[in-house]
């Protein structure tokens, strides 16, 4: 696969020190693909969507992979405010 130069940040490698990519990990139901969402705090259990996040800090989660060994480093920084919040 071809990797242009937006899919690489100025990262290096804690393990090998070759370029890290950006990218992303998607959670999977039946029919969609969702990008992972870091939450604050605990979980809760929730009646209709199994897991209580209304009213919590979510933060949308960042990978890297490095182009050569594959080690992932992830990163929560910026704060989604994406269809993840039913409740």
């Amino acid at each position: 696969m071809q990797m242009g130069k937006k899919d690489i940040e100025t990262r290096c490698c804690a393990k090998c020190g070759q370029w890290m990519q950006k990218g992303f990990i998607v959670e999977q139901n039946l029919t969609n693909y969702i990008p992972s969402v870091w939450v604050e705090g605990s979980p809760e259990p929730s009646f209709w969507t199994i897991t209580k996040i209304a009213g919590k800090t979510k933060r949308l989660v960042v990978s890297y992979r490095c182009v050569e060994c594959g080690y992932l480093e992830s990163y929560a920084t910026h704060e989604w405010k994406g269809k993840v919040d039913p409740e």
